[in-house]
């Protein structure tokens, strides 16, 4: 099986496609695909369990959700789009436990966002819809019919929602469930479904709102469908399940994305070298180089990719003319804008305090003690004049926490871990936060970090961004 699939955004291979390439935005997937192969396989896996036992009339496991979660840039979109795209192509991304081809259908994923999973009568019309190709009205008659004999019609989840109290609610939900089940019966079913819901961690309400109960009901197979719910939001996605009354998700079933590792930056270098028919040569250290410097983050390096390539455009595609040094600074300034895009106002209004929490993780903390770091370096800085030191107003160390999760700052691993998911990240903060000169006092310090304009090691600051920009013609991010 070949280890790069090609793009759902049907980039042209060769050299005609890299200009359509280079306009491509970060929220979309390459022309390629490396890595993930072990969360691949397990997602894949859990579609041909649940389709083995639907096509066996056997009882569906339960505890069936999949949770994808990191920050901002780290390959969640794009590992749905390979899926969806890969899957509407009859082809799996992954070989089984054999190491054979995967036999029977592929599944059919449901792309929602986390606002439109909300809206329960079309998320119903949806899977009805991908079910049974276009009999949606007749499916939906039928489903009402069942609902109303059966008592439930002043509660149908798919008639706005439901309004009623908790225990009306949960035997809605159910109800609904079944009335959907019985309309489709095991023969109308051609494959599994995976109800794929992107940045999960906005899904509203709690676990006795409507949304919450369906994911419970999904979760724990009450109506025996081959339908697995796919999560993919960020770090502090984890918290918002819970809430939402999935608290016994398995830890194997939710899967932290890192940066790729050097053998899954040489496996995207290979795809990207051979869809777009490029040569290194003798300069395949110097690509190198530069993919070494992105940290292994899926969206530095798609930034790097098409820094290269239009550098590599501009050389009339003689890989002997391209400016390796330039195409650094192109990438350099687009791992710039993705840093200052991801600080939120209370990192920017707590630049030093962050800053030396930045300095004194080592990685092994867990939550708990990030909180109390939090918490230690505030009170030892509590009689500055500088806002930039404290926590910022009105905030807990709680609040603060889970802002720097949602900002991608910190991510919990699947090993309870609390880490900045991106070494680069974590050194662009540290260095925001250094005066240029020494000083005397947490104040003189506080005073230099608002004032001062730093010359730091990786150059990160607007002034640098600038310079680059000036030269090389870059667009400014919107």
């Amino acid at each position: 099986m070949p280890t790069v699939r090609d793009n759902p955004l049907q980039i042209p291979a060769g050299q005609e496609g890299l200009a359509r390439f280079i306009q491509t935005k970060d929220r979309n997937a390459p022309p390629y695909f490396a890595g993930r192969k072990r969360l691949l396989s397990d997602i894949e896996d859990a579609c041909m369990n649940v389709w083995h036992c639907h096509e066996n009339r056997l009882t569906q496991d339960k505890g069936l959700t999949r949770m994808v979660y990191g920050a901002p840039g780290a390959g969640k979109s794009s590992i749905l789009e390979y899926l969806r795209y890969t899957w509407e192509q009859g082809a799996y991304m992954t070989l089984d436990a054999a190491g054979r081809e995967r036999p029977g259908p592929t599944p059919s994923l449901m792309y929602f966002g986390s606002a439109e999973a909300y809206l329960l009568e079309e998320f119903f019309e949806k899977l009805v819809d991908v079910v049974t190709q276009g009999q949606t009205k007749d499916v939906f008659a039928q489903i009402s019919e069942t609902l109303r004999v059966s008592g439930g019609g002043d509660a149908l989840l798919v008639k706005g929602g439901i309004e009623h109290e908790t225990t009306k609610r949960h035997d809605a939900v159910r109800a609904t469930l079944a009335a959907v089940a019985k309309a489709l019966p095991p023969s109308k079913w051609k494959r599994p479904v995976v109800v794929a819901i992107d940045e999960a961690q906005n899904m509203p309400g709690d676990e006795n709102s409507p949304v919450g109960l369906l994911l419970q009901a999904f979760h724990e197979s009450h109506a025996n469908l081959p339908v697995i719910v796919l999560l993919a939001g960020l770090s502090d996605t984890k918290m918002r399940v819970r809430k939402l009354g999935l608290s016994r998700l398995s830890d194997g079933n939710a899967n932290s994305l890192n940066g790729l590792d050097t053998a899954e930056v040489a496996e995207l270098k290979a795809g990207f070298c051979a869809h777009f028919e490029i040569d290194l040569g003798r300069y395949s250290d110097d690509f190198d180089a530069l993919l070494q410097r992105t940290d292994g983050w899926a969206a530095h390096l798609q930034n790097c990719l098409r820094a290269f390539s239009k550098v590599y455009l501009e050389a009339q595609c003689r890989i002997e003319a391209v400016d390796f040094t330039r195409v650094e600074q192109l990438s350099q300034g687009s791992r710039m804008r993705y840093y200052h895009a991801r600080r939120s106002n209370a990192m920017k209004d707590s630049a030093g305090l962050l800053g030396m929490l930045m300095a004194q993780m080592t990685g092994s903390e867990k939550r708990e003690h990030i909180l109390d770091m939090i918490q230690r370096i505030a009170d030892d800085n509590a009689s500055s004049r500088s806002r930039i030191l404290r926590l910022p107003r009105g905030m807990t160390e709680d609040d603060y926490y889970n802002d720097l999760i949602h900002s991608g700052a910190l991510q919990e691993r699947d090993d309870e871990k609390v880490v900045c998911p991106i070494p680069s990240f974590r050194q662009f903060l540290i260095e925001l936060s250094r005066p240029v000169t020494g000083a005397d006092s947490a104040d003189d310090a506080g005073h230099s970090l608002r004032e001062a304009p730093q010359q730091l090691h990786y150059g990160f600051t607007w002034d640098a961004l600038q310079r680059i920009e000036a030269a090389h013609e870059i667009q400014p991010a919107p």
